[in-house]
């Protein structure tokens, strides 16, 4: 902008210039129009005096405009590249980039790896040749290059940048054709090319009969080596028309601006007349030339040095705007910024043009205002300007901008007067330095928490990262361990830990086993990263050590075994059958207990019957008075013991039976009310003569599958232990209730008492056979101890779980949990835990 008001300024002097050049050439011009008439006559076609200057302007013209393609490729594919290395794992936003900016001077874009391997591409070229234009690019030694490949036909651009991930190579397939513009039907070039170095053509328009395959060689007859000057060289097109041919280089002599325009056909009298002509024009021109010719010199090198400022402006403006940086300039004496129009696009106002500072201020976030302020003081004073903000509501959305500028002119008493830069839109790029941020913490975290050792050296030796495991293992300072610290330093004060090195199990390369000074043993890992850096990871391997000695002494320990039992066989057989013969015995004696407790239940209970009948007749006194009330007295210690011999013999049995399988229950529908109503009905007596209550609470419960005498044999056991235990004035509690998911599926039935209480010992021994808590010798109540046995085992058979709370001087709570459908429930193992 500020260049475009100099060249204002400057637009009279060279106004005046060029019309004085004009009015010394108008009458060379009323000169030569006649003689070029004649000529024209003279050779029999019409020339025009200004053809060669009409030529070279057209062959500039197509320069101009395949040189700002070129420009165009060049920026950007250097903003791809730049994007590419910045984020290598997103290729193909780079070339979609690429493309967007280059367009409509490439067809596509693709971003090749170092390997050559090609990562993305954006745009259509099945046929191109991505890796013949990278290794052509490669032996050229060019940061950008432009060419063909080995294979097609195509023009390819191509821009590399260096990063940490290696050389990403951006290449773009150009298309150059729009540049070329037909040429005129009557008096203008016959054909106009744009051509590589080596002559190939590669867009064309007119009479060339050139083809995508085509050269300069087969359709103007020269060669591209020949192309050094802008006029004057003779040529053929492929039809035989005899041109002449003018050219221009394009970026930087990459391509070729190739016109053909007519020519005369050669003869040796045509060659003479036109020598004599043009001496007979020579004389005036040079008479006029010599007048004009001081002020061509100096508008000559004006427009030249004009020309080159615009082009290098344009180019500068073409890759600035290619990679999305927007131009201002800022007046600090009007305090006005004169913005592009992607200047203005990144500030939010949606085009270029001018806005008073303080309304630029406004859109920047508050937190930063000041510090902009600041900085264009500071410009004011030193010239340089370099600033990061944030503008809070562009479009909806915030943004951070980036603006770098420098002052121009020269400063007066107030500083300088204008900054000219440059404003980028780094928003992207910000929240992509935060995530990478972010990432590399939880990455560092991981590394950190790991219990391995971890540590990674750059391809220099030198220190990038470690965790704390590292420090631990090898006993290592924190202040040695700082970023940057040379490797054989660190491995100095590392192999001081180490006792022993020895080499890995399985021979694998960069694997070995340290046993370190303390006794651990580590397993070291080295390996090369892609850049050419070492990563070293350690594990403690101490515990598999150890299992691995432990094993070799048990294999030692197993072979002895093995060695034992072979010489033990014999002894084993000989034991085999020894037990085999006792087992026959045991087999008898059980089969001889059984007839034994089979005859005894006979031979028992017959007497006993008698005996019980006859005491409880004498009881009775049926037959009239005994006489002596000691005789019924007598008579009742007789039932008694009859009785309880006879339960003795009952429980003796019946344990016997459960023990060797054959006791069978009965399993049928059984109502739970009738069962606990008959068995404490029969303790009733009982407990009213030991001065006990005993309470029934029951909720409504469902009817049971089970053996209605086992079940009332249980009722009993435990009632008449509860009233046996419990001393005068207490109270025996029968309740129960109903378990398990939906409307139940189990039922809990307990008696509580308010007796002794059993001790947490003596509950670990009850419910085995003949164990009772009382002594031989203290005993205060009857008892075998075969009741809680007995009711257990009952219990079992029905499926079902018996248990006991108790505390001494409390009472005791004896439960059992049966399920409502016989083998329709698993064993409730977990009614204990209920």
């Amino acid at each position: 902008m500020a260049d475009g008001r100099g060249r204002a300024a400057k637009a009279p002097t060279t106004a005046y210039i060029r019309m004085a050049v004009l009015s010394a050439l108008l009458m060379l011009f009323i000169y030569t129009v006649f003689a070029v008439l004649r000529l024209e006559r003279e050779a029999g076609r019409p020339v025009s005096g200004s053809q060669a200057e009409v030529a070279a302007a057209k062959v500039d013209a197509l320069a101009a405009r395949a040189e700002g393609d070129v420009a165009r490729l060049h920026a950007s594919l250097s903003s791809a590249a730049a994007v590419a290395a910045r984020y290598p794992q997103n290729p193909m936003d780079a070339a979609e980039i690429g493309l967007k900016a280059a367009a409509p001077a490439a067809k596509a874009v693709a971003v090749i790896s170092e390997d050559g391997t090609v990562k993305a591409i954006a745009g259509k070229a099945d046929d191109a040749d991505w890796a013949g234009a990278a290794s052509a690019a490669s032996a050229a030694g060019q940061a950008f290059w432009l060419g063909r490949a080995a294979k097609g036909d195509g023009l390819y651009a191509v821009d590399s940048q260096e990063s940490s991930a290696g050389r990403t190579t951006v290449i773009a397939l150009g298309d150059l054709s729009r540049d070329v513009e037909a040429p005129a039907a009557a008096g203008g070039p016959l054909a106009m090319v744009l051509a590589t170095q080596d002559g190939t053509v590669v867009a064309a328009e007119g009479a060339t009969g050139a083809a995508p395959l085509g050269t300069l060689k087969q359709s103007m007859g020269v060669a591209g080596a020949d192309l050094q000057a802008k006029g004057g060289l003779p040529g053929q097109l492929s039809d035989g028309t005899p041109v002449a041919i003018v050219s221009s280089p394009v970026g930087d002599g990459a391509l070729m601006a190739v016109m053909a325009t007519p020519r005369a056909k050669t003869g040796a009298a045509a060659d003479r007349d036109l020598v004599a002509n043009l001496m007979s024009l020579l004389a005036p021109l040079v008479i006029g030339s010599a007048l004009a010719w001081m002020l061509l010199v100096q508008i000559r090198k004006a427009e030249e040095a004009q020309k080159a400022h615009a082009e290098t402006e344009r180019r500068f403006r073409l890759a600035v705007e290619a990679a999305r940086c927007g131009i201002w300039e800022w007046d600090l004496t009007n305090e006005q910024m004169f913005m592009s129009d992607v200047t203005g696009a990144i500030l939010g106002w949606g085009g270029g043009g001018v806005a008073a500072g303080a309304e630029i201020l406004g859109r920047i976030a508050p937190e930063h205002r000041e510090r902009v302020r600041q900085t264009l003081d500071g410009a004011r004073s030193y010239g340089a300007f370099d600033v990061s903000f944030r503008v809070p509501d562009r479009n909806g959305r915030s943004a951070w901008i980036d603006a770098r500028g420098q002052a121009v002119g020269e400063a007066d008493a107030d500083g300088f007067k204008r900054i000219i830069g440059v404003m980028m839109d780094v928003t992207e790029e910000r929240l992509s330095q935060a995530r990478a941020q972010a990432a590399e913490a939880r990455l560092r975290d991981a590394i950190d928490s790991v219990s391995e050792a971890f540590v990674l050296w750059d391809r220099a030796g030198r220190l990038l990262m470690c965790n704390k495991s590292y420090r631990a293992f090898f006993a290592l300072e924190p202040r040695l361990l700082k970023p940057g610290a040379p490797r054989e330093t660190v491995n100095r004060f590392v192999r001081l830990a180490i006792k022993a090195e020895h080499a890995g199990p399985d021979g694998v390369a960069g694997v070995r086993e340290a046993e370190m000074h303390d006794g651990r043993w580590l397993q070291i890992s080295e390996r090369r990263t892609a850049e050419g850096g070492l990563v070293m990871t350690a594990a403690d391997i101490t515990a598999i050590k150890l299992q691995d000695e432990a094993r070799r002494l048990n294999e030692e320990k197993l072979s002895e075994a093995v060695d034992g039992l072979r010489s033990s066989e014999a002894q084993l057989a000989e034991l085999a059958r020894k037990y085999e013969a006792e087992k026959i015995r045991a087999e008898g004696a059980n089969k001889a207990k059984s007839e034994f407790l089979a005859n005894m239940s006979h031979e028992l209970r017959t007497p006993l019957n008698a005996i019980n009948g006859f005491s409880e007749i004498m009881l009775r006194e049926m037959f009239g008075p005994l006489g002596d009330r000691r005789y019924k007295e007598y008579s009742q210690d007789i039932l008694s013991s009859g009785q309880h011999l006879l339960a003795l013999i009952n429980d003796i049995l019946d344990m016997s039976k459960i023990e060797a399988g054959k006791m069978n229950l009965k399993f049928e529908a059984v109502t739970l009310e009738d069962v606990i109503e008959d068995a404490v009905r029969l303790v009733h007596n009982r407990a009213e003569a030991s001065g006990l209550t005993i309470n029934v609470n029951l909720p409504i419960l469902p009817e049971i599958e089970a053996d209605y005498r086992a079940l009332k044999q249980v009722l009993l056991n435990l009632l008449s232990n509860a009233l046996k235990f419990t001393p005068h004035g207490g109270s025996v509690t029968v309740s129960a209730e109903l378990r398990g998911p939906g409307a139940g599926d189990r039922v809990r039935i307990s008696v509580r008492d308010t007796g002794i209480g059993i001790s947490a010992e003596d509950l670990k021994r009850l419910a085995q056979p003949f164990e009772q808590i009382e002594s031989q010798h203290s005993k205060t109540q009857q008892g075998t101890g075969l009741g809680l046995a007995l009711t257990k085992s009952l219990v079992e058979m029905h499926e079902g779980v018996l248990d006991m709370e108790s505390e001494p001087g409390e009472g005791t709570t004896v439960s059992f949990t049966l399920p409502l459908h016989h083998g329709g429930s698993a064993r409730m193992a977990d009614a204990h835990a209920a």
